[in-house]
Formats: structure tokens, sequence, C-alpha cells
């Protein structure tokens, strides 16, 4: 494949022998890691004291900022458009949790890393509230942080893997100024891409052709049709809204290229039906992305019921265009995260379920198998099998196992869901996300 860029190489970090006390102490097999030998005396000694919370928290910021780093190296632009972000500043205002989902998504950690370090954020948030030190007398203890400490050296900090090249980093740049031709080989490759990579060009294009500033806008505008055209039979149903909805903006603002060029392509693909009738779906998935982003950030127990709140009063019935992202947002706030669930916000998550008709079921749950956060969620948030509980109690309710569904891999997920098969359900749900991956 020739475009490729070595956005790893280009963010290193510095490789240092590690520190013999802290090799025997974590068992480590690395040999290297991205901490010089001052930063890793501070490590071993605050652990040595017994000040494990100081021990754990200092390499875990380490760490943290070092995979901000690593990303950073895309590029604002690049970034949005993974994230789906219309107004992005910068990787700094980027949660723990996206950083770690991004970099898994990219190829930079593996997926068992993602589960590992999520799991970590989540415990070590946990732990920094007051209320678990006043109220619940907890605190990080010698095998939490140890545990801690092993995890960001095998996964973020060992500096002894071998160069990895991440595809289409610099795609941003091809598309702009390289007319692409049916048979190009950058649109080979993008179509034997993990779905990951077809959804964030999507939206890459998009944004591309909707700079009416963009000097080389010609060619951007034939490659977007070009490539639309041809991705658009692996798209999902939320990324075909995506599309239908920057159209409906385009003719809003007047952007006629941008209009006659999305126009062609569902023409061309028999997508009108993707275009939404009002500005009133964007605003559903505007609230449901802050939803979500509320509660994969700090204190979401006391923000999610206010966001919640909001998007059940916006109406009986959620858009179509918007259905498959709010539906997410709900779910995945009322299944909850390795702490429990938002109990102020679950009288609203349910009520929001409650409007939610069969046939809407059906649409969304035919699209499951490219929605990799539920299925995360159902895979990995590991809390005594009360998520899947959780999850086998709504489609008891709605008799979601009595839809007609496409997929055989989800009809099974339900069924065993209802049978409360939970490792079955796990496993199945394991398999479907990690599909979204594979080349």
């Amino acid at each position: 494949m020739n475009d490729l860029i070595n956005v790893i190489e280009a963010s290193k970090p510095q490789a240092y022998s590690i520190n013999s006390n802290l090799l025997k102490l974590t068992d480590t097999k690395k040999m290297t890691i991205s901490l010089n030998e001052k930063e890793q005396l501070k490590i071993y000694n605050a652990f040595n004291a017994k000040y494990y919370d100081m021990a754990a928290e200092y390499i875990w910021i380490r760490s943290m900022n070092i995979l901000r780093d690593k990303i950073a190296v895309f590029g604002n632009d690049f970034i949005a458009d993974m994230l789906g972000y219309d107004n992005f500043s910068s990787v700094k205002d980027i949660s723990e949790e996206l950083i770690i989902g991004l970099c898994a998504d990219i190829g930079m950690i593996k997926q068992t890393a993602r589960i590992k370090l999520k799991s970590t954020s989540e415990l070590l948030y946990h732990l920094q509230r007051r209320q678990a030190v006043e109220e619940e007398n907890e605190e990080l203890g010698k095998s939490d942080a140890l545990n801690v400490i092993t995890i960001c050296i095998n996964y973020v900090l060992n500096n002894e893997e071998d160069t990895v090249f991440i595809p289409y980093a610099n795609m941003r740049k091809d598309l702009q100024t390289r007319l692409l031709e049916e048979n190009s080989e950058l649109l080979s490759s993008l179509l034997n891409s993990p779905y990951f990579y077809i959804r964030t060009i999507t939206r890459t294009m998009i944004n591309l052709a909707s700079d009416e500033k963009n000097p080389s806008l010609d060619i951007t505008l034939q490659n977007l049709i070009l490539v639309l055209k041809h991705v658009w039979g692996k798209l999902d149903e939320n990324e075909r809204w995506y599309i239908g909805i920057a159209y409906s903006q385009a003719v809003s603002a007047g952007n006629s290229q941008l209009t006659r060029a999305i126009r062609t392509v569902l023409n061309s693909v028999k997508g009108f039906d993707y275009v939404p009738e009002s500005t009133k779906s964007d605003t559903y998935r505007k609230t449901a992305r802050h939803l979500l982003a509320k509660h994969n950030d700090f204190n979401n127990f006391y923000t999610e019921p206010e966001l919640a709140r909001l998007l059940l009063n916006m109406g009986t019935s959620i858009p179509k265009a918007a259905l498959i992202e709010c539906l997410t947002a709900v779910l995945i706030c009322r299944l909850g995260n390795s702490y429990g669930v938002s109990n102020a916000a679950i009288l609203y998550l349910d009520s929001i379920l409650d409007t939610v008709s069969n046939d809407s079921w059906a649409y969304f749950l035919n699209e499951l198998k490219t929605n990799t956060e539920v299925l995360f969620e159902l895979a990995f948030v590991q809390r005594d099998d009360e998520v899947l509980k959780i999850w086998a109690n709504i489609i008891r309710k709605y008799s979601l196992n009595g839809l007609s569904l496409n997929d055989q891999n989800v009809k099974k997920l339900i069924t065993e869901s209802v049978a409360s098969n939970f490792t079955t359900v796990r496993n199945i749900a394991e398999k479907l996300y990690s599909n979204n991956y594979k080349i």
C-alpha cells in the first residue's frame, strides 16, 4: 500500500532502559519504556513508600499524555473527522475515554489494551472522588496500584514495537490534490479497509468539500463523487443519514457546488430517502452526542440526568435520521459503566425507550453489527453481568426477540439475551465488535 504515513515514528517518545527495581516490581518482559530514569524512580519510590495512589496517578497521567501526543500527529482536522465533531480545537480537550478509543480504532494500541486502559481510567476516577474516600472508605491499594503500573508499561509506555504504519493519515491531503480514478490504488485500498476508516474518510470527504475556500475544491468535489458512490453500499444507516443531512445543510447554506456533488451521488445510489425534511433531526443528533459525551466524562452520574431530560422533552418521536445516534446514547447511559448507572437519569432514559416503536427498534437492531459503541458495552463492560441483565430486560420488555432481523448473529444475540445466556451474548457481541476492525 503506497498511501501510508509513519505516524507512530513521528510521535514516538525516546526510549529508556527500564529501572531494575521497576522491572522486578512489575515482572514485565519489556526492557525499554518511555520514562526517563528520574520518572521511573519517582514511581518506584512512591510505591515503595506505600504512596500507592501517587505512584499510580503519576504513571497514568504520563501514559495518557503520551497517547495524546501520538494522536496529535494526525492534526486537528483529521481528529475531528474521526470523532464526528463539527468544531474541534485541541487534542488536550478530548477525554481519556475518547483518547483510548481513538488509539485502538486507529491501531496504535490493541483492543485488549483498550479494555484494560478503559477499566483503569474508570477505577482511578472512581477512587479520586471524595465520595469514595469519605463515604465508602475506599482507596487505591497495593495490588490495584501495581496493576495500573503494569498495564501502563505493557500497553502504552513500552518502546519495543517495530515501526507501525497507519493507513490514510495523509489521505486528507491526497483527496484534495490527487484526482482519483476508478482503478486507483488509493480507492482500492479504501474499499478494502476496516469499517472505521471507511466511515472516517466519508466524513473527511464531506468536510473537505464543504470548505468553499478550499483552493483545490474542484478536485475535492470530483473525488467526493467517486468515493461516496463506491463506499455507499458499505455504509450503515447512520452514515447514510450523515450524507443526507450534509446535502440538506448545503442546500440551506446556498453551497451550490457541494449541493450538486452530493445530489449526483444520491441520484446514483437512490439515496434521497436519507435527506431529512427539517433541522429537527440535526438537533436530536447533537443532543444525543452531548449526552454520550457526558456519559464518557467525569461526574457522569450527575451530568447525565439533565441531558436525558432534555432529549426526552424534545418530542414524542425521534426522527429516523437521528434514531440510531439517539438510541445508542440512551442505551449506553441506561446500561451504565463499570461502576453502575446514573440513577437520577433512569426515569428519563426509560421514558425515551418507551416511545420507540417496533419498526424503529427493528431499524436500530438491523444496524447493530456496525454499532461499535453498544457492542463494546455488551462485550467488555464488566459489572457482575448487571449490564447484560439490564440489556436482557430491555429486550424482554419491548419483545424485541419477535422482530424481523436480517443478521443471523444479531438474531442469536437477541435470542440468547432473552434466555440470559450471558457468556454467549458477550461472545457474540465481541465477535461483531471485532469484525468492524478486520481488514
